[in-house]
């Protein structure tokens, strides 16, 4: 499509809000970033299919980058893949504004929250859907719409924060495809006991979108990928632990390799995806000593600058477009548990035994990587026996007690000690200051 055509259509959008403010349903999705996009994605579409008689809704989507930092044209060139539908009438952009958030510790909220309302420009907001709801941004959203009904799209299908935190305006409505429930708080309360209305939306939703946003990827978008529907091409996945101080630069490039060299046999090549949020070039280097390795094949980065699409796409578009004799995560991902579910190719995920031996450290030196990747084993078995109507999984979130500024009744304290524990989570932004996990 076309750059006037494109803006054209917006245009009429905006008009057709104007024209029907009297009559219509008001929301505003609010995304970080491509995977949280095609969510609400999903979730808007169940709406509007299911709407009352008479009632008509149109859709606005915010998008942020989360973290994104100079990662904004990969970002956006995936949402606008991910959103060739008729279900926004708007996409508003709000990288800059998160970006300028986590540079500047002392921002000033009342400026990002006016510019807010500002950008999505309507006067009445009706219905306020966040993808999960418990980041900043997610609040600061909240404070500029006070007026909206607050709904909650699941993040990954489904992962929702406790929905009684002292921060939050109380939660309406909870939709999830896969409903699983963090609970942050130190009580001992349940998801399944507070009173918000959980939609379980079924996954042929979710799946007719992955499919048309994968039919929308340019094929100048990903040259590499061209060649990838060989029978012996893998896709291997890294991840942000180094950033976020889990494990040192060295320790997660040694355990990516070490884990996915066992299940090379007989691969002609390998395209390593870095994480969209990767900072410090793990993805990289994984690809440099696989190949002094001299497996029997070759390995090939997902280039940021050349194949912004697939770097910064989910998975489950990737693999609905290229195909892949393998696909794996040696060192998590939760791609790993809902790929086989959702789209029924397997995902390698090794057990948490073999990643322990190939660390061949005390595990407790990298104690927050080895209970997240725990997680995703017990996530798998909840999997395998759920019966598809009732909440998936519930429980306390790891090391909760590091959010406890979450319960400060003061919001703009909260709001600025939010904003210094998720800069310093994610300060690591090379492989000298990620040298050391925290």
């Amino acid at each position: 499509m076309g750059v006037l055509k494109k803006v054209w259509r917006r245009l009429r959008g905006y008009g057709a809000e104007r024209s029907r403010q009297k009559d219509a349903v008001f929301r505003l999705f609010v995304a970080q970033g491509p995977a949280q996009l095609l969510m609400c994605e999903t979730v808007a579409q169940y709406l509007g299919e299911n709407e009352e008689e008479g009632q008509e809704g149109i859709n606005i989507c915010l998008l942020f980058g989360k973290y994104a930092f100079g990662r904004n044209s990969g970002i956006a060139l995936a949402a606008g893949i991910l959103s060739q539908s008729k279900t926004w009438s708007r996409i508003v952009d709000a990288y800059d504004l998160e970006d300028a958030l986590w540079q500047n510790p002392a921002a000033d909220f009342s400026e990002v929250i006016a510019e807010i309302r500002r950008r999505v420009g309507i006067e009445r907001l009706d219905e306020l859907h966040l993808a999960r709801n418990w980041q900043l941004t997610n609040e600061l959203v909240c404070a500029a719409f006070e007026e909206a009904e607050v709904c909650v799209c699941g993040d990954v299908l489904g992962k929702i924060d406790s929905v009684r935190m002292v921060s939050f305006a109380d939660v309406s409505r909870a939709y999830a495809v896969l409903p699983d429930f963090h609970i942050l708080l130190d009580d001992e309360s349940s998801m399944t006991s507070v009173s918000t209305e959980l939609t379980i939306i079924p996954r042929r939703y979710y799946l007719r979108i992955i499919e048309s946003a994968a039919a929308n990827i340019p094929a100048e978008s990903s040259p590499g990928a061209a060649s990838t529907k060989s029978e012996n091409a893998a896709l291997l996945l890294t991840s942000t632990y180094t950033e976020a101080r889990m494990l040192s630069f060295e320790d997660e490039v040694r355990l990516v390799v070490g884990l996915a060299l066992p299940h090379l046999g007989g691969v002609d090549r390998v395209y390593v995806k870095p994480h969209p949020r990767e900072t410090a070039g793990q993805a990289a280097e994984v690809v440099r000593r696989l190949n002094r390795l001299n497996f029997g094949g070759e390995a090939f980065l997902f280039q940021k600058e050349t194949e912004l699409a697939i770097s910064h796409l989910p998975l489950e578009v990737v693999l609905r477009r290229y195909g892949f004799r393998s696909v794996l995560t040696p060192v998590g991902s939760y791609s790993s548990v809902l790929i086989p579910w959702l789209l029924g190719i397997d995902v390698h995920l090794p057990s948490v035994d073999e990643v322990v031996a190939e660390f061949g450290k005390d595990p407790t030196e990298a104690s927050r990587f080895f209970e997240l990747f725990s997680e995703l084993w017990e996530y798998r078995r909840s999997l395998e026996t759920w019966d598809g109507a009732s909440v998936l999984w519930s429980r306390r979130a790891q090391n909760s007690e590091v959010y406890g500024h979450l319960k400060m009744p003061d919001r703009e304290k909260r709001w600025r000690a939010e904003l210094q524990f998720t800069g310093k989570a994610i300060g690591a932004t090379t492989r000298e200051e990620a040298a050391h996990p925290v």
